[in-house]
């Protein structure tokens, strides 16, 4: 029998290290390597089409290969990536390590997901699901402090290779888990049970509620700076403090799952996260922050919602797979956002952009309210 605070500890210090480089990435680029905005935006943009082209075919891995070593392999192309990238200046080998970042974050962060799915029974899921989520939304907060305070004042290099060293502990860590039983299942096995009516309206509502994730992509960091006025040190302290909620709402969900009316919680938690996303467009700081902190606590509520919807509508043998199918449809609905809120951001202002993309959160709780009275699907967990 695992410890099975491992999970959640390696979570905790993979979400601190990784977000920790959210705004060192776009600031190296531009002073030390002196790349364009445009290159800039290249970059990232074939980092996240990278990432969804290989979310499938990874979430697939889980299913045929153990999660365990999956995830290491993730980890260590991390570390040697976090190794390479201070030491060339060259644009397409930078571009060619961003990718494997990409996909990389995806692979560990898949086969992560996979192993709780795999080794939790249904009844205990949710309590599952909110200890491991609490200390990744805690991480995320720590992650982005610690970059706040670290922020101008540390050599890239010097930080990249501290950033490669410290995953080094989560590897070791992933040593401690077993390996949960794999099996082989079919193409038509897999469309079996992700092509029913339920599923795809519950895919459209996902489509729909994470086009906001793009208008954040996009539009939160300018709005931050250019309406605000914030510095990134402080524009890392104002994002930190939703991920700080997050981590305190998601286990008082999880543990209270199965006591609570799940479909009128969650048509809270929509209207939640768009309110927060509508009103945080405010000149007023601690007001925008108030707001974004509700946006959060929507945001952190649907968390425990939807892994709970993929576990109990999707079986165990094939949940890596299918739990990747409805991350890229999530992963999809972020790049349409970006699209669509990164032109009204441009012509308008950030903050229209948030706000309409608020509003079109909103507009996604009558699917979930069709989704709920096609009834519960059968459990086809074994």
């Amino acid at each position: 029998m695992f410890n099975r605070n491992i999970p959640s500890i390696i979570a905790a210090i993979y979400s601190a290290i990784i977000a920790s480089t959210f705004f060192m990435m776009p600031i190296y680029f531009k002073n030390d390597l002196g790349f364009s905005t445009e290159k800039i935006g290249f970059i990232l943009a074939f980092m996240s089409i990278s990432a969804l082209i290989s979310m499938l075919p990874s979430g697939i891995s889980n299913d045929l290969f153990t999660s365990r070593r999956l995830a290491a392999i993730a980890l260590i192309a991390l570390l040697l990536s976090f190794l390479l990238l201070p030491r060339t200046k060259s644009f397409p080998v930078v571009l060619f390590i961003m990718i494997i970042i990409g996909i990389s974050r995806e692979l560990f962060r898949l086969s992560l997901e996979t192993f709780i799915f795999k080794s939790s029974e249904l009844q205990y899921m949710p309590a599952t699901l909110g200890k491991y989520h609490s200390p990744r939304m805690f991480g995320l907060f720590l992650g982005m402090v610690i970059a706040a305070i670290i922020l101008g004042r540390l050599d890239f290099s010097r930080f990249f290779i501290i950033i490669a060293i410290l995953l080094i502990i989560p590897l070791i860590l992933l040593s401690y888990l077993p390996d949960i039983p794999i099996s082989k299942s079919t193409a038509s096995e897999y469309k079996r049970e992700l092509i029913r009516a339920p599923i795809i309206v519950f895919m459209l509502f996902s489509l729909i509620f994470t086009s906001h994730w793009g208008a954040e992509y996009v539009n939160y960091g300018i709005f931050l700076s250019n309406e605000l006025g914030l510095s990134n040190t402080e524009s890392s302290l104002y994002m930190s403090f939703e991920f700080l909620l997050i981590s305190i709402t998601v286990p008082l969900l999880g543990y209270n799952y199965h006591k609570l009316n799940i479909p009128a919680i969650t048509i809270l938690s929509i209207f939640l996260s768009g309110i927060g996303h509508i009103f945080m467009v405010n000149s007023n700081v601690s007001v925008s922050l108030i707001f974004r902190g509700i946006h959060g606590i929507g945001d952190g509520l649907l968390i425990i919602i939807t892994y709970m919807i993929i576990a109990e509508n999707f079986s165990k043998e094939r949940i890596g797979g299918l739990n990747a199918a409805i991350n890229v449809v999530m992963m999809f609905g972020m790049l349409l956002g970006s699209i669509v809120y990164g032109y009204i951001g441009e012509y308008y202002n950030s903050g229209t952009a948030l706000i309409i993309s608020g509003i079109v959160t909103l507009l996604s709780i009558p699917l979930f309210i069709i989704w709920s009275k096609m009834g519960r699907n059968k459990n086809l967990r074994s």
